[in-house]
């Protein structure tokens, strides 16, 4: 059995959108289908509310989307928890063994050291 528990990783900077004087939410991903996807859905959600949205969807590794969330290139973007102990170097810490730990473990730092906010995780889903 595996456990995913999905977030998303917002910077509480000016990002590209802002620094324009236009609002609008910046949508980046890494270089999967999958956060494609995601991102894609996060965009539909915001354009449904009215907020006009940018894709830059499949920016590449976690590295260099993060890298992007942190100069200002993107606002926002779809993130596993559990890439946090890898960010972090922290793989062998226990407390990515439990979803709700492991949230609370990645977003105290994130919001300390870089002004990020994760929202609400997606609750866990469980693969057999």
């Amino acid at each position: 059995m595996r456990l995913f528990a999905l977030g998303l990783v917002w910077a509480l900077t000016s990002g590209p959108g802002l620094a324009q004087g236009q609002f609008q939410v910046v949508i980046g991903s890494k270089a999967d289908t999958e956060g494609a996807l995601l991102g894609s859905m996060i965009a539909l959600a915001l354009e449904r509310e009215g907020i006009p949205v940018d894709l830059r969807l499949q920016l590449g590794p976690s590295r260099k989307v993060r890298s992007a969330l942190l100069s200002g290139e993107i606002d926002t973007y779809p993130e596993y928890t559990g890439n946090g102990a890898s960010s972090h170097q922290r793989e062998g810490d226990p407390a990515w063994r439990s979803p709700d730990i492991a949230f609370e473990t990645i977003k105290r730092p994130a919001a300390e050291r870089h002004k990020l906010v994760w929202f609400p995780r997606l609750p866990p889903t469980t693969h057999g």
